[in-house]
């Protein structure tokens, strides 16, 4: 007879085996090697993952036999997105040329083998042996020449092209076998493996960077595809930093730019899906980062599903997305259904404070969905990768048309005028200092960022700071009232005079109908609708610029890659030390203009009344100057940071002793709200002092505030000057000092101690690279052609103070 215990076992271990046929009925296919999978399963499979840009399998395929059939016609196609026409001979590939405005960038994804690819997936859909033939050609030309040329090109051998390289190289394995052809198995299992052995290599990787983890991705596969554990761990190792540094509050990927955002995402999910087939319990975590990031899409789409073109996005004349893939969340895909399917959104207002970015949306009505207005507000970087300086830039949508625009990618030619004015500053809707961008220099990234979120009475404000320009401290407040009313609030400090510049770039689908120092009217074409802007506080002067007839200003937007289409900018100017824009932003019906006009908004004080909302304009308080005293005791030494700050602002302190020579950290003290330190010394050495001051926000002040010196009896401490506590950028130039010599200089202040980088590139291509401890550089050109310099320049106590470039210069 059964106990009631041994009767409890036995249903227990029936239920057990019954959730195992369960699964093994649900999951059938998931295979444990690459024995157990069958060559129409590996072609599936073994898709390579690439940034897909969220376009959906059925667009691919037709992208890719449009792109084969290119190729068979002599048109060299290696990216979709370059469009140039670039005629080739298919018996006699030139690996090293040097076309379209891009020649870098043609150069790498030609080197990736993209055309094999095109060829293979245009053979997979047509069964046609042309398109197969025309791929051995590519693999036996790039061998041949990969083996023998004497010039290698330098994105032979290269991350992202070797990563791509190799997943294509794999796949066409795959093709070659599946049809039976085993002529050249053992030359593609050798290229295979010799591009897999390279990026094994530690000394080839790339960290901190999406470059990296295409190298993660085709070590992975790889690894399964040759049975080869050692790559598949370190894959997958590598792949796990790369995504905690990539995504580090696990929604907005690190790299500034909507279009990374969304490839990245799209090429997480493929490495996952990857992984699935193979049961590697790394699938779930690689899957959950790319879930967590889908959730800022549902709300960085505009209404129109277009989506903004912020840091190095390329432009498409704000025609729809062409993400046709919802990820398999609801939200999303309420989205691209524009509310026909899915599940509503919960918020209007998303706010990723630690990520910089605000969005504000009307409202989510299918019956009008795209009419909704939409505004997004970022100020913040952790990282200078597809950066722009766009820093308290908002961007405005409404009424089915895009009204302030960014003017995203055009290219990465470094030095060209297009290129620069599109990541500069004056292309996006900012507040600019004396005509002048600036740097993105990691240094420059503790300056920027947003400040605060709150739930007013009435209203909504988001906050954010740049205190990037030297000696300027600027905040932006974007009040939300209500859907098609906002105030703008720009709240500038500094002890000397400067331009301040509020600046607007507008989209073509609005054309300017007033435009005076205290407003503007813009007229949303082919609607009823009107923008009404008002300034509450006199302006100095407004300007207006239109790409492709002024000289003084720039004026584009980004269509496409190498391409851009003239637009207009519009610039309140201001004069001063201390100063303060406070503009209202109103959409409104054309037939109501007339009267709303004359209801302007109430300043008095530091309150508007708007809307009978009455909003906040104080300034807040900023981080103090810091005011260091030091005293020695033999070998103690105790450091106080005596700051003036209300109670209010909870201020952390933190300080580092480092090697006055090396720049190495002998010690430090973590962030706390203790303004006071002690540091044992060592006699003999000699110190420098970093003094930190942070506030809740995380807007960082940080100075070299002196040295100790040891005289060879007693410890010395050497207060550095106040101008000199940091290092400031004032400008650069280059200067012709000779038939072919040139000389670059970066104006610097402070006190430093420098490791620099010069990186010269000839016609568009990397030509020579030149490192150094100053902050110029005296080249001497040898050939004709178009030079741009691009410079990293690191202090050895800030790290990156300054990168940035110098205009492009033509050498006779």
């Amino acid at each position: 007879m059964l106990t009631g215990r041994r009767k409890t076992s036995i249903i227990l271990l029936s239920l057990l085996v019954t959730f195992v046929v369960i699964l093994m009925v649900i999951y059938p296919g998931k295979k444990q090697n690459q024995s157990e999978i069958t060559l129409e399963e590996q072609i599936e499979i073994y898709k390579p993952f690439y940034l897909k840009d969220g376009y959906s399998d059925e667009k691919l395929d037709g992208i890719f036999k449009e792109n084969a059939d290119k190729l068979l016609n002599n048109r060299l196609i290696v990216e979709e997105k370059i469009t140039d026409d670039i005629l080739y001979d298919i018996e006699n590939i030139d690996w090293n040329m040097s076309v379209t405005a891009s020649p870098n960038t043609f150069s790498l994804y030609l080197h990736t083998l993209s055309p094999v690819y095109y060829l293979c997936q245009a053979f997979i859909q047509t069964n046609d042996m042309k398109y197969l033939d025309a791929a051995d050609k590519f693999v036996e030309s790039w061998a041949a020449y990969a083996e023998g040329s004497n010039k290698i090109n330098r994105y032979t051998w290269y991350d992202h092209s070797v990563a791509e390289r190799t997943e294509n190289l794999i796949f066409y394995s795959i093709i070659k076998e599946s049809v039976g052809d085993g002529t050249t198995n053992s030359q593609i299992s050798k290229l295979i493996n010799d591009n897999a052995k390279w990026l094994y290599n530690d000394d080839n990787y790339t960290h901190k960077h999406n470059h990296g983890i295409f190298e993660d991705g085709a070590l992975i596969k790889s690894g399964y595809y040759m049975n080869n554990t050692q790559y598949i761990q370190k894959g997958i190792n590598r792949l796990d930093e790369q995504l905690k540094y990539a995504f580090p509050n696990g929604q907005i990927h690190i790299e500034n730019s909507l279009g990374y955002h969304i490839g990245i995402i799209s090429y997480i999910k493929g490495v996952g899906d990857f992984l699935t087939q193979f049961n590697d319990k790394y699938a779930v975590t690689a899957l959950n980062y790319y879930k967590g990031a889908v959730d800022y899409l549902v709300y960085v789409h505009k209404p129109n599903l277009s989506v903004p073109f912020i840091g190095d996005t390329i432009g498409s004349l704000g025609k729809p997305s062409s993400i046709q893939n919802d990820f398999g969340d609801a939200n999303l895909k309420y989205i691209q259904t524009k509310g026909l399917e899915g599940s509503v959104p919960k918020e209007k207002v998303k706010v990723y404070l630690k990520d910089g970015t605000a969005i504000f949306r009307e409202h989510w009505d299918a019956t009008n969905f795209d009419q909704a207005t939409w505004l997004l507000f970022k100020s913040g970087f952790l990282s200078s990768t597809h950066k722009h300086a766009d820093d308290l830039s908002i961007l405005l949508y409404s009424k089915g048309h895009d009204i302030f625009i960014d003017p995203g990618m055009y290219n990465y030619m470094v030095g060209t005028k297009l290129h620069d004015y599109m990541n500069s500053s004056m292309a996006h809707n900012t507040v600019m200092v004396d005509d002048q961008s600036y740097s993105v220099s990691m240094f420059n990234s503790n300056k920027v960022g947003l400040y605060s979120y709150k739930k007013n009475s009435g209203y909504m404000a988001v906050k954010g700071f740049n205190n990037i320009f030297s000696g300027v401290n600027i905040d932006r407040s974007v009040n939300y009232i209500d859907g098609d009313n906002y105030l703008i609030v720009d709240d500038i400090l500094s002890n000397q005079t400067h331009k301040y510049s509020q600046i607007f770039h507008l989209s073509n689908d609005v054309e300017v109908e007033e435009l005076s120092e205290d407003h503007m009217i813009l007229k949303i074409k082919g609607t009823n609708y009107h923008v009404l802007l008002q300034q509450l506080i006199p302006v100095d002067s407004v300007q207006k610029f239109t790409g492709g007839s002024d000289k003084a200003f720039l004026s584009f937007t980004s269509s496409g890659f190498n391409k851009s289409i003239p637009t207009s900018s519009v610039l309140f100017n201001k004069k001063g030390s201390n100063s303060k824009f406070i503009t209202s932003l109103r959409i409104l019906e054309s037939n109501e203009l007339k009267d709303i006009i004359l209801d302007k908004p109430i300043l008095e004080g530091d309150t508007v009344t708007f809307n009978e909302v009455q909003i906040d304009t104080s300034e807040r308080e900023r981080i103090p100057n810091t005011h260091i005293f030091a005293s020695i005791d033999a070998t103690k030494l105790e450091l106080t940071n005596n700051v003036t700050t209300s109670t209010l602002q909870k201020l952390s302190y933190s300080f580092y002793l480092l090697d006055k020579e090396t720049g190495r950290k002998h010690s430090s003290t973590p962030y706390s709200f203790d303004s006071n330190a002690v540091f044992d010394l060592e006699k003999g050495k000699n110190y420098a002092v970093i003094s930190y001051l942070r506030n809740s926000a995380k807007e960082t002040s940080k100075k070299l505030t002196g040295f100790v010196e040891f005289n060879g009896k007693d410890f010395v401490y050497n207060e550095v000057p106040k101008m000199e506590q940091e290092p400031a950028v004032k400008g650069s130039q280059v200067k012709k000092i000779g038939d072919r010599q040139y000389n670059f200089k970066v104006n610097l202040l402070g006190n430093h101690r420098l490791t620099s980088k010069w990186y010269i590139y000839k016609d568009g291509a990397s030509y020579d690279f030149v490192g150094n401890n100053s902050n110029e550089l005296t080249y001497n050109f040898t050939e004709p052609g178009k030079y741009t310099c691009i410079y990293r320049i690191n202090d050895i106590y800030f790290g990156e103070i300054d990168f940035n470039n110098f205009e492009e210069i033509e050498v006779p």
